[in-house]
Protein backbone atom coordinates (compact mmCIF):
# COMPACT_ATOMS: atom_id res chain seq x y z
CA UNK A 1 0.00 0.00 0.00
CA UNK A 2 1.42 3.33 -1.03
CA UNK A 3 2.72 5.87 1.55
CA UNK A 4 0.09 8.80 1.78
CA UNK A 5 1.15 11.90 1.60
CA UNK A 6 0.05 14.99 4.54
CA UNK A 7 -1.99 16.60 1.88
CA UNK A 8 -3.58 13.57 1.26
CA UNK A 9 -4.05 12.78 4.97
CA UNK A 10 -5.89 15.94 4.82
CA UNK A 11 -7.80 15.41 2.37
CA UNK A 12 -9.37 12.32 3.85
CA UNK A 13 -10.04 13.57 7.33
CA UNK A 14 -11.67 16.66 6.07
CA UNK A 15 -14.11 14.35 3.84
CA UNK A 16 -14.59 12.47 7.12
CA UNK A 17 -15.64 15.41 8.73
CA UNK A 18 -17.88 16.58 6.11
CA UNK A 19 -19.15 13.58 6.13
CA UNK A 20 -19.72 13.72 9.82
CA UNK A 21 -21.53 17.09 9.56
CA UNK A 22 -23.83 16.19 6.47
CA UNK A 23 -22.25 18.23 4.15
CA UNK A 24 -22.50 17.51 0.30
CA UNK A 25 -19.41 17.16 -1.23
CA UNK A 26 -16.95 15.35 -3.92
CA UNK A 27 -13.16 15.14 -4.45
CA UNK A 28 -12.02 16.76 -7.68
CA UNK A 29 -9.43 14.73 -9.41
CA UNK A 30 -7.04 16.49 -11.48
CA UNK A 31 -5.56 15.92 -14.57
CA UNK A 32 -6.01 15.62 -18.75
CA UNK A 33 -9.02 18.76 -19.50
CA UNK A 34 -9.64 19.69 -16.04
CA UNK A 35 -10.17 23.32 -15.36
CA UNK A 36 -7.24 25.14 -14.42
CA UNK A 37 -7.51 25.71 -10.70
CA UNK A 38 -10.23 24.17 -9.37
CA UNK A 39 -10.52 23.54 -5.37
CA UNK A 40 -9.62 19.95 -4.34
CA UNK A 41 -13.03 19.53 -2.44
CA UNK A 42 -16.22 21.15 -4.27
CA UNK A 43 -19.76 20.84 -2.76
CA UNK A 44 -22.56 22.76 -0.61
CA UNK A 45 -23.30 24.03 2.49
CA UNK A 46 -26.22 25.45 3.40
CA UNK A 47 -27.53 26.10 0.17
CA UNK A 48 -24.02 27.96 -0.86
CA UNK A 49 -21.12 26.14 -3.52
CA UNK A 50 -18.36 25.12 -1.36
CA UNK A 51 -14.56 24.78 -2.66
CA UNK A 52 -11.70 23.84 -0.47
CA UNK A 53 -8.29 24.10 -1.66
CA UNK A 54 -6.24 21.35 0.34
CA UNK A 55 -2.81 22.35 1.24
CA UNK A 56 0.18 21.17 3.05
CA UNK A 57 1.76 23.02 5.43
CA UNK A 58 4.31 24.95 3.47
CA UNK A 59 1.83 24.66 0.18
CA UNK A 60 1.16 27.52 -1.43
CA UNK A 61 -1.81 28.62 -4.12
CA UNK A 62 -0.72 29.04 -7.40
CA UNK A 63 -2.51 31.86 -9.67
CA UNK A 64 -5.08 29.70 -10.97
CA UNK A 65 -5.98 28.40 -7.74
CA UNK A 66 -6.08 32.21 -6.91
CA UNK A 67 -8.66 33.25 -9.23
CA UNK A 68 -10.87 30.09 -9.04
CA UNK A 69 -11.53 30.85 -5.60
CA UNK A 70 -11.93 34.12 -6.23
CA UNK A 71 -14.54 33.62 -8.35
CA UNK A 72 -16.08 31.36 -6.51
CA UNK A 73 -16.45 34.31 -4.05
CA UNK A 74 -17.47 36.89 -6.29
CA UNK A 75 -20.60 34.28 -6.72
CA UNK A 76 -21.48 34.20 -3.38
CA UNK A 77 -19.59 30.79 -2.75
CA UNK A 78 -17.99 29.71 0.09
CA UNK A 79 -13.93 29.29 -0.57
CA UNK A 80 -11.32 28.05 2.46
CA UNK A 81 -7.80 26.91 2.17
CA UNK A 82 -7.44 24.36 4.07
CA UNK A 83 -4.22 23.67 6.21
CA UNK A 84 -5.88 21.23 8.64
CA UNK A 85 -9.61 20.36 9.57
CA UNK A 86 -9.88 23.01 11.91
CA UNK A 87 -9.43 25.44 9.04
CA UNK A 88 -12.65 24.13 7.75
CA UNK A 89 -14.65 24.11 10.97
CA UNK A 90 -13.67 27.93 11.61
CA UNK A 91 -13.90 28.72 7.81
CA UNK A 92 -17.67 27.22 7.84
CA UNK A 93 -18.77 29.16 11.43
CA UNK A 94 -17.20 32.36 9.90
CA UNK A 95 -17.92 32.54 6.25
CA UNK A 96 -21.60 31.67 6.78
CA UNK A 97 -21.94 34.35 9.54
CA UNK A 98 -19.86 36.75 7.30
CA UNK A 99 -22.78 36.27 4.91
CA UNK A 100 -25.19 36.96 7.08
CA UNK A 101 -24.42 39.60 8.23
CA UNK A 102 -24.50 41.10 4.54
Amino acid sequence: MPKLTPETRLKKAIKQYLKAIGVFHFHVLQGLGAYKGVSDILGFYKKRFLAIEVKSPNGRLSEHQKRFLAQVENNGGITIVAYSVEDVINGLKFKTRERKNQ
